[in-house]
């Protein structure tokens, strides 16, 4: 991948990774917006609104934890959750104030362990994307693109998944 290619898709996950740990201000609504894809339903979206959809969505509909979608008894804290947290651990990754995340393999923050990875030009992003993020985070994108939620939502989890898609095939 290219200086300017990796570059571009460190802010798109970090923009993304943010999307998907707190409810949007208008800061973030301004980020998406900049997204091709996002740029009409965030232009128009109204932050207290979306505060709304997403405690409804994310706080309890659909989770967007590994452990919820692999773990047999889905609680969180699972062995998904310790393997990103020794990930992270060895990378110096560190969580951010502010990031709604109750456990470590929430997929904002696997979102934002790969742009830190892609940033330090680590080979292990792919090997963390591959073991860790798409055998759940594209069919929970799935769930909450069909999820009858904010539209920004829906643009949002349809993008993940598709950056997810095309960085798997990189």
């Amino acid at each position: 991948m290219g200086a300017e290619r990796r570059h571009d898709t460190v802010r798109l996950l970090r923009v993304l990774g943010d999307a998907w740990l707190r409810e949007p201000d208008d800061a973030l609504l301004a980020r998406l917006a900049a997204l091709p894809p996002l740029r009409d339903v965030a232009a128009t979206s109204v932050p207290a609104e979306l505060a709304v959809s997403y405690a409804e969505l994310f706080l309890q509909a659909i989770p967007p934890y590994a452990s919820l979608f692999l773990s047999e008894d889905a609680m969180l804290n699972s062995d998904a959750a310790e393997h990103a947290q020794r990930s992270y651990g060895r990378a110096g990754f560190t969580f951010e104030a502010g990031w709604r995340a109750g456990a470590a393999d929430h997929l904002g923050v696997e979102l934002h362990f790969i742009a830190h990875l892609l940033e330090a030009e680590s080979p292990a992003w792919k090997r963390f994307l591959v073991e860790q993020v798409l055998g759940w985070a594209p069919v929970c994108c799935l769930a909450v693109e069909r999820a009858e939620a904010a539209p920004l939502y829906s643009g949002v989890a349809q993008l993940t998944g598709e950056v997810l898609i095309v960085l798997a095939d990189s």
